[in-house]
């Protein structure tokens, strides 16, 4: 019986630190939903870090917008990892009268 406890951690030890060295990067935009509209870009990098930018919100100025996000974008595309299906339940979230989070996952190829 102890054993198969064992062998059991040990497994579950073995695939939880390989998924963790498959590097998953999480972007997060975090925006309110009513005035004064703000954005913010949050980047979660594999080993843990993360970075926050402010950016243009959509309400302001869409295109600038839309350049500031892909320009984080593409510094996370160049780093090598690209945009991964992300799990059910991870993709928009929000409330009418507050903010709301919006992710994109990326993992290496």
């Amino acid at each position: 019986m102890i054993m198969k406890i064992w062998l059991l951690s040990s497994t579950l030890f073995l695939c939880c630190h390989v998924f963790g060295q498959t590097g998953v990067v999480v972007l997060t935009e975090e925006f309110t939903l009513s005035a004064p509209f703000t954005a913010k870009i949050h980047v979660t990098m594999p080993n843990g870090t993360t970075s926050t930018t402010n950016i243009t919100h959509e309400f302001t100025n869409v295109a600038q917008h839309d350049i500031n996000l892909n320009n984080i974008i593409n510094s996370i595309v160049n780093q090598g990892y690209k945009i991964i299906q992300a799990p059910e339940g991870w993709g928009f979230f929000g409330t009418p009268t507050s903010g709301a989070l919006r992710r994109i996952f990326f993992g290496v190829p």
